[in-house]
């Protein structure tokens, strides 16, 4: 069976019901139904798009990852400036790196979510501009590490020892090393 086609064929009356299932009451059973129509392969971008504007996030989890699935380029930049909670920003954010790279909706939508006040969804975007490629303006926004000290990421350096016999930055004295344990005392290697 070749990747590009479905693993079932295609039902419509299975179709049907799994399309019928998104207007339950539970939305465990909307999630499901996504995941289902989206495995096998029986959704389009249409059906995928109502879903997000559920009022369960694991239905709208379910609904981008469904509009991956059918690579809903438009369908998810649209989203990814609209949606209210983390969790589905989150998951909008990785979902852009998967689809289109060279898409301009990609890239602006990514653009607004590095600018998210929550942490989690600005960590996210800057991950998925990694995969995509950053544009210029973006790139001229990321701040190097701190020149003084590599790998300090903008944090402040260790103060200087105010003792200048002192090697330690909290001006104590360094600690004596631990003398070395005699090879007869060291536990033996299952080896």
């Amino acid at each position: 069976m070749l990747p590009d086609q479905p693993a079932e064929p295609r039902e419509p009356a299975l179709c049907d019901a799994l399309a019928a299932a998104l207007t339950e009451t539970d939305p465990v059973v909307r999630a499901a139904a996504l995941n289902v129509l989206r495995a096998l392969r029986l959704g389009d971008a249409g059906l995928f798009t109502a879903p997000l504007s559920d009022p369960g996030t694991a239905v709208r989890v379910a609904a981008v990852r469904a509009l991956v699935s059918v690579d809903a380029v438009a369908e998810l930049a649209r989203a990814a400036g609209a949606e209210p909670s983390r969790e589905v920003r989150v998951t909008l954010a990785k979902a852009l790196a998967t689809v289109d790279a060279a898409s301009e909706a990609v890239h602006a939508a990514l653009a607004g979510l590095v600018d998210d006040p929550d942490a989690l969804v600005r960590a996210a975007a800057c991950t998925a501009l990694g995969t995509v490629g950053c544009a210029a303006p973006l790139a001229d926004r990321a701040r190097p590490p701190s020149p003084t000290r590599p790998g300090s990421y903008g944090r402040t350096p260790p103060r200087p020892c105010p003792s200048p016999t002192a090697t330690r930055p909290c001006g104590h004295s360094p600690r004596p090393s631990p003398t070395p344990t005699p090879t007869s005392a060291r536990p033996r290697s299952w080896h």
